[in-house]
């Protein structure tokens, strides 16, 4: 199993449970089919977050290659 997170940190650094919004936040894990291009990409995960501090992605064992993790964070 492995887990790609993405965790908001700022200068508050608030607790988990406090009431404070964050941005929303996509992140998109593909498999790269062709050396140095995007071409063929295989989508493998993608998760969305309203407003919470952390965005996980988990995937069970995944296969020899190379991977991208894309984030979109709407600041």
């Amino acid at each position: 199993m492995h887990t790609f997170a993405v965790s908001q940190f700022g200068q508050r650094l608030l607790p988990r449970r406090a009431n404070y919004k964050y941005a929303n936040c996509i992140a998109y894990l593909v498999k790269e089919c062709s050396p140095n291009s995007m071409m063929g990409c295989t989508l493998i995960d993608a998760k969305i977050t309203r407003q919470d501090r952390d965005t996980y992605i988990e995937v069970p064992d995944l296969d020899k290659g190379y991977y991208w993790l894309y984030i979109d964070m709407e600041w």
